[in-house]
């Protein structure tokens, strides 16, 4: 079952991280062996663990999530409520605001000799398929050449309906190749979750 959790420190416990996992187990072991092996992304929380030891930091579950989709909003709520301060990104599911640190010069090379004359498929199909854009009752609003375009005129990053992804925005996303969803199913579900 998916979770909220948190990280939080014995000997200064006003140092708070929460993070959300389908499988708190694996994700608690993730994080402590890359903390151990001193390569874990996030630096307040690999410094502190260096500095302090493993000892100090305490794993706990604050909630159950028994819907999937809830999983983001119920750890944006911890994000937002407590701000704590081993979280480097202040939204849920986005590295926005990560800094991952500058790559070498001859590391971008690298890359870049490694990607050149390959395709990328799913970039490639990300500009080839349509979207179409649908009200919850199923009404057509507009239809896009590509994703791209849909993200550019939008404003917003969007998906094409999925299991995880149902509704961005509001919106049923779909491609050609997509089946229609239950958009009666799909309006009754978003208002009582409104509610």
């Amino acid at each position: 079952m998916q979770v909220i959790y948190s990280i939080y420190s014995i000997k200064k416990p006003n140092r708070l991280y929460f993070g959300s996992a389908v499988d708190f187990k694996n994700r608690k072991s993730v994080h402590i062996s890359q903390l151990r092996s001193n390569k874990h992304g996030n630096r307040k929380l690999q410094r502190h663990f260096n500095k302090y030891g493993e000892s100090d930091l305490v794993f706990d579950i604050c909630e159950f999530v028994t819907e999937r989709n809830d999983i983001l909003k119920s750890e944006q709520f911890y994000l937002d409520f407590f701000k704590p301060y081993f979280n480097i990104c202040k939204t849920a599911g986005s590295n926005l605001g990560r800094k991952f640190g500058k790559l070498k010069k001859s590391h971008r090379e690298n890359i870049s000799k490694s990607l050149k004359g390959k395709k990328r498929p799913h970039i490639a199909e990300l500009k080839s398929k349509k979207l179409y854009k649908y009200d919850l009752y199923g009404n057509l609003i507009t239809i896009y050449k590509n994703s791209v375009e849909a993200n550019k005129i939008e404003n917003k990053r969007v998906r094409k309906y999925s299991n995880i992804n149902k509704t961005i925005g509001g919106y049923v996303w779909l491609t050609e190749d997509c089946q229609k969803p239950d958009f009666e199913k799909l309006r009754l579900s978003k208002e009582k979750k409104d509610k």
